[in-house]
């Protein structure tokens, strides 16, 4: 989330904000779990952190299609609330 220039680093509040658009009907899917798994992928896969996440086609595949469509509908919030044209 980047406001002015600047975005948070704090996951928690970014996933807790996904959340509470959910909860407000502004989204149609909690995309919370979905980002938590995605940043637990990437730690895995960038640091060798362990996590419970298969790093497999198949989970990898699940998890790009939820991103788009996590973006398309983050897009049409933006638009609608006039954040972006």
């Amino acid at each position: 989330m980047a406001f002015h220039g600047a975005s948070s680093r704090n996951h928690g509040k970014i996933w807790n904000s996904i959340q509470k658009l959910f909860e407000s009907g502004a989204l149609s899917h909690n995309y919370r779990e979905l980002l938590e798994s995605s940043y637990g992928m990437r730690l895995q896969a960038d640091y060798g952190r362990k996590t419970e996440i298969a790093l497999d086609n198949e989970t990898l595949e699940k998890q790009i299609a939820g991103l788009k469509n996590f973006a398309e509908e983050a897009k049409a919030v933006l638009k609608e609330r006039g954040f972006i044209l």
